[in-house]
């Protein structure tokens, strides 16, 4: 599975959502992902965590709607 934790940097609660693309060591695309990270309170993180059918050398992610500044998504872990 992969952890990603987002965070709010703004001062009203939201949601994140997009795309997860898996990339194997020789740069390949393995897969793509819809991820969303749930409410989020303001000037909070939250993790969520997605369950992959493969284990990727590297993830993008790639956010469904201008989020403005105010999310941010970090600490991919698998």
């Amino acid at each position: 599975s992969l952890a990603l934790t987002f965070h709010n940097r703004g001062d009203r609660h939201g949601t994140a959502s997009g795309i997860i693309s898996a990339y194997d060591s020789a740069g390949d695309l393995q897969g793509e992902f819809f991820v969303e990270s749930g409410r989020v309170l303001p000037y909070r993180q939250r993790r969520t965590y997605l369950a992959l059918p493969t284990q990727p050398h590297s993830v993008r992610f790639t956010p469904l709607e201008d989020l403005g500044g105010q999310f941010l998504v970090s600490d991919a872990l698998w």
